[in-house]
């Protein structure tokens, strides 16, 4: 019955006559981009979008349907992301030669158009919609205010500044608002975030946390709606080689790497050991350790064959009848040069 629907809606949208979607000031508007309501009520022009909640209740509420003249639809309750934009042009249509309006401060949504890495559609109120080009979006819309970052707590946030060094470090690595542009022997590698509209739980984030140059490899986050997943990502092969799940920690010659995920609500780290050959990553170790810690483990390589992870303890002292801590050393060791490792409790 809903496919019946869906299908007679379709058919109306076409067959009815449609507005153009303009600014206020571009009236003469030479690519006629059309809307239409997908219900019967008219959006009250004095009632015009300018909050974040607004705009919310706008896309979740009165989704509009745009359609293109290459008969492309974008439905605005699905396949957006949504920023701040310190300041930006909104042009008529992709070229930079059609006439534009400059908005500044605002929330808007995004819109990413099928086969065009070079401009969005962007969404700000019911008359300031139209074209952007994603190389025009600045490092301060992303990035934000450094300090207000480091004061949120929240991991992400913080991660922006890192992410930000590195893009100052290496010139040919940029960030366009949604897009992380990495260019590597002439070939431009993207890693676009996620436009999947209200489904919340498929959102992600890109976000460099490291750049390892003299192996061709990039350290990468995938910032999902809860929890995260990082990668090494080799930019020769423009491939994925490994999931690392946490912060990699690499031996001197760089034959192997260990990494320690926190478990969420549990006493638990999770040590996983890879082997590293020609660029090849091979698992050798996948524990699980049940470990009585408050966030205080450390891990580090003591020398190219062994490594330690350490953390606090606690337990009951019954000679002075308290609770108390102590230290205890995980030593993982390389039994021989086939890369067999055991792991040792000191």
């Amino acid at each position: 019955m809903k496919k019946i629907i869906y299908i007679f809606l379709i058919i109306l949208l076409f067959g009815c006559s449609n507005k153009k979607v303009r600014s206020n000031s571009m009236k003469n508007n030479t690519v006629e981009t059309n809307r239409q309501y997908l219900d019967d009520n008219t959006l009250d022009n004095s009632s015009i979008l300018q909050e974040e909640n607004n705009l919310n209740y706008f896309i979740n509420e009165k989704p509009i349907i745009i359609q293109f003249p290459n008969s492309y639809i974008i439905n605005t309750s699905e396949n957006f992301c949504q920023y701040k934009i310190d300041s930006i042009n909104i042009y008529n249509s992709n070229s930079k030669e059609s006439q534009s309006v400059e908005i500044k401060n605002k929330n808007v949504f995004l819109f990413k158009l099928p086969e065009n890495d070079e401009w969005l559609y962007c969404f700000v109120s019911d008359d300031i919609h139209g074209y952007i080009c994603i190389y025009d979006i600045s490092k301060e819309s992303f990035y934000g205010n450094f300090e207000e970052n480091r004061k949120s707590g929240n991991t992400y946030r913080t991660l922006l500044i890192k992410e930000y060094e590195l893009l100052k470090k290496y010139p040919n690595i940029k960030r366009y608002g949604p897009l992380l542009e990495i260019i590597y022997n002439h070939n431009v590698i993207r890693f676009w975030d996620s436009f999947v509209g209200e489904n919340v739980a498929q959102k992600y984030r890109y976000q460099l946390l490291d750049y390892y140059e003299g192996y061709n490899e990039i350290l990468i986050r995938k910032q999902l709606w809860e929890g995260s997943e990082d990668y090494i990502y080799n930019l020769q092969s423009d491939d994925y080689v490994c999931e690392i799940e946490d912060t990699p920690y690499f031996n001197k010659s760089r034959d192997a790497v260990f990494s320690l995920e926190y478990g969420y609500g549990d006493p638990i780290v999770y040590l996983r050991l890879f082997t590293i050959k020609n660029g090849v990553y091979e698992k050798i170790i996948d524990e699980s350790l049940t470990l009585d810690y408050e966030y205080s483990t450390n891990g580090f390589w003591i020398n190219n064959d062994e490594f330690q992870i350490e953390y606090n303890e606690k337990y009951y002292d019954n000679i002075n009848d308290e609770l108390t801590e102590r230290k205890v050393i995980l030593s993982v060791n390389r039994k021989n040069p086939k890369f067999e490792f055991e792991i040792i409790k000191k």
